[in-house]
């Protein structure tokens, strides 16, 4: 089977609820599950407005059943995880929310906010070296790829893009280093080597946008 279920995790403050959207309802069981959030990690007196510890809390609830079936589980957090600058301060934060407790089992891509002060996302970096994986954020370059679930002979491949990173090098240039490097990995798609492909990455293509502070 080559399903993945997908899904969309978010806390919403106004209705006082958590829940988890999935894109698709495959049969049961999925050869694994990935679940997506973003825009998360907020200290002081703001917090509540990013419900970010419930939103937390509804991930770690949903890996627990997931790996409770032995279902594969990964969760792609989409960027702009430590509001409002992405300091070294401010990742602490995100970690009691998020990484103390799935660190793990994250696959990161930066936002915007990442860059905010740190022209090279210095301190994304670093927090992912030091609580989470630690390959991911070696290379420093934002963007990566892997199979999931390992060793699945119909496993997807993941391609994690640092969006930013393409508006900081001059998105009309076609050559850029990361696009070159997706050149490459899709490549590897057109000869045949995976079934699936699915790439993430932090700005949507299309937003609507709530005014709050």
């Amino acid at each position: 089977m080559l399903v993945l279920r997908i899904a969309i995790v978010t806390a919403v403050l106004v209705i006082g609820s958590t829940y988890a959207v999935f894109a698709q309802q495959p049969a049961d069981p999925p050869i694994g599950i990935l679940l997506a959030a973003g825009d998360v990690g907020k200290c002081g007196s703001e917090k509540r407005h990013l419900n970010d510890d419930a939103t937390g809390k509804l991930i770690k609830d949903q890996i627990k059943a997931a790996k409770d079936k032995n279902i594969p589980v990964a969760v792609l957090a989409l960027g702009d995880l430590a509001y409002d600058d992405a300091t070294t301060a401010q990742f602490k934060c995100f970690y009691d929310s998020w990484t103390k407790h799935f660190g793990k089992d994250m696959l990161p891509v930066p936002g915007n906010h990442e860059y905010n002060l740190h022209s090279k996302a210095v301190p994304y970096f670093t927090h992912f070296k030091q609580y989470g994986n630690s390959a991911v954020a070696a290379n420093k370059t934002g963007y990566y790829s892997l199979i999931f679930p390992p060793g699945d002979a119909n496993a997807w491949h993941l391609i994690a893009m640092n969006s930013p990173l393409e508006s900081l090098d001059k998105p009309e240039k076609p050559d850029s280093a990361q696009i070159n490097w997706l050149r490459d990995q899709l490549a590897d798609e057109a000869n045949g080597k995976r079934n699936c492909v699915l790439a993430f990455w932090h700005h949507f293509r299309f937003q609507f946008r709530l005014s709050w502070p």
